[in-house]
């Protein structure tokens, strides 16, 4: 069920007595901005921490245990050309508690002062929670190449989306961005969001939607433009881009980043789904079966599809010297489907498999608001028997057909040197 509460600001109620928790989130949604970046993060934590009602950490948290153990939390999150800040809160359904009360009017209540009443002091951020974010934040940073398998994922997303900084950058942004920025200058910022974004409410769970409606009513949001919308990602360029970096690591890491040109608005991005997952997505998959297993050639090899993008990834952990004989061995697995050499059967299993893990969605509150926020975003009303009837219908000449337009456009390695070298 939809509501409108203003231009640009919108409330989805899903009623279930499904769950034993109600699932409250609030989405606000603007265009990526790279330069942005940094200040959207910030405003995230800062959000979390306290706000002028419970000006603490430790009221917050007080709070959320008078909530019967409420849980909650902020974080950004990408999905192509859209930078999304989400604040999420779940909380008992009052049929499990005693005396039943109506703690979804509290909960309501404590979302929007979250999102409507931070702790400002003279039209700024409270300086003592906004320094320490800020080192939060900067310290966090400084410590992911701690991480070389999520550093070189982040190296190879940069490589492949080239200078489309608001893609292919970390959603956190780079250090540098927090040198100078201030507790003042996030407010605006923060302004500007609650008077611009687009706002998405989901709610889900045992309620009545009269009163959570009436609820909502009682804030008020001014219009907004209400024109967001997702936009495919096209890759351009024509050349393989390579880079290679040298740090003093015992193993390498290959990844590889391939273009297809199909999205989620495609009918055959249920064939690049299904080529995935052969392809590299699973363990029955080539890349774990061929280049892991049969040939030892990678301590872990795996691929992922980002059907928004338009990129395949492949992530493997292998011996330096192994590179050119893993990335031919590779290439060799695409090959492979490309020719159709795979059975039936491992078609079908993979088939049910991804219609195993849709199903384990509908037993999480938090993974169907997600698939709703999804649906919604992508403008269609995909249900979970639509998605299966197209998932079985896909055949192997469908996926031999995919497979064809997959192109290998980027290839970071992180070459690593013997630590006693």
């Amino acid at each position: 069920m939809q509501k409108q509460l203003a231009n640009g600001v919108k409330l989805y109620m899903t009623p279930t007595k499904k769950f034993k928790t109600i699932t409250l989130t609030c989405d606000l949604l603007a265009e990526a901005d790279f330069n942005n970046f940094a200040k959207r993060s910030i405003l995230a934590e800062l959000l979390e921490t306290n706000n002028s009602k419970y000006k603490t950490q430790s009221a917050l948290a007080k709070q959320l245990s008078k909530m019967y153990g409420a849980s909650f939390g902020t974080n950004v999150i990408r999905y192509g050309n859209l930078h999304i800040l989400r604040i999420i809160l779940s909380f008992p359904n009052a049929n499990y508690l005693p005396g039943k009360p109506n703690n979804v009017v509290e909960a309501i209540e404590f979302m929007m002062n979250v999102l409507l009443k931070p702790n400002i002091k003279n039209e700024a951020f409270d300086n003592k929670t906004f320094n320490i974010q800020k080192q939060n934040i900067l310290k966090y940073l400084s410590s992911i190449g701690d991480d070389k398998q999520y550093y070189a994922a982040l190296k190879s997303k940069e490589l492949f989306f080239g200078d489309d900084l608001n893609r292919g950058k970390i959603i956190f942004g780079d250090s540098n961005q927090y040198n100078d920025l201030t507790s003042k200058e996030t407010f605006e910022y923060y302004q500007n969001s609650i008077k611009n974004d687009n706002i998405i409410f989901s709610i889900i769970g045992d309620f009545d939607t009269s009163d959570v409606f009436n609820q909502f009513k009682n804030y008020r949001f001014s219009d907004r433009n209400d024109s967001l919308s997702l936009r495919p990602y096209k890759q351009l360029n024509s050349d393989i881009k390579k880079l290679t970096e040298i740090q003093a690591v015992n193993q390498g890491k290959l990844n590889l980043g391939y273009s297809v040109p199909i999205n989620y608005n495609d009918s055959k991005v249920y064939a690049v789904i299904i080529f995935n997952a052969i392809f590299g997505g699973t363990p029955q998959s080539k890349l774990f079966k061929v280049v892991r297993e049969k040939f030892s050639l990678a301590y872990y090899a795996s691929s992922s599809f980002n059907a928004i993008n338009g990129f395949i990834s492949v992530q493997s952990g292998i011996k330096s010297n192994d590179k050119d004989k893993v990335i031919d061995l590779i290439n060799k697995q695409l090959e492979e489907i490309k020719n159709g050499n795979f059975s039936v059967e491992l078609l079908e299993h993979i088939q049910h498999e991804l219609i195993n893990a849709r199903l384990n969605l509908l037993d999480s509150p938090r993974k169907m608001l997600e698939q709703q926020f999804i649906n919604n975003l992508l403008g269609r009303k995909s249900t979970f028997e639509d998605w299966k009837e197209k998932i079985l219908a896909v055949q192997r000449e469908d996926i031999m057909n995919v497979a064809k337009l997959v192109n290998l456009k980027s290839i970071f390695f992180l070459e690593g040197k013997k630590l006693n070298d």
